[in-house]
């Protein structure tokens, strides 16, 4: 599981397209229900980009899953 608390849209389409986020937090205190609206499309219309270099921090992230 790979979450990411978005802020803004930029944050949810790029924690996406770089680490494959799964898990979306949203502040209730923070957002106004239009812009989380606008977040959470972002979020789910956004695909993994599969460059190398996201590729390989993946792998190292799941290498330190794996050693806990």
């Amino acid at each position: 599981m790979r979450a990411v608390a978005a802020f803004d849209t930029r944050v949810a389409r790029l924690s996406r397209e770089h680490n494959d986020a799964n898990v979306l937090c949203l502040s209730g205190w923070r957002l106004k229900e239009k812009e989380a609206r606008k977040i959470v499309d972002i979020f789910l219309k956004t695909k993994f980009s599969k460059e190398k270099r996201h590729l390989r921090r993946l792998k190292q992230i799941e290498k330190m899953e794996r050693e806990r």
